[in-house]
């Protein structure tokens, strides 16, 4: 992702990361539920990775590794 407000960052992403995502289990992602109620996936962040949240001007951009199951 890219273009991400520090706002965002603090408020949205950086508490699941603390909460979860840095542990590396699974989790279930749904973009836009309400829009798209059957693109809901499971995923794991990969084994080894080290969160990297890059500042441009003002904003951050955001890159995650995972691995899932396709069906």
């Amino acid at each position: 992702w890219q273009n991400l407000t520090p706002t965002w960052i603090e408020a949205t992403f950086r508490p699941a990361w603390d909460a979860h995502l840095k542990l590396l289990k699974p989790f279930i992602f749904a973009w836009e539920p309400g829009s798209h109620p059957n693109d809901v996936n499971f995923f794991k962040i990969k084994d080894g990775f080290t969160l990297n949240m890059p500042y441009t001007s003002n904003r951050r951009s955001l890159s995650l590794e995972l691995e899932g199951i396709a069906e």
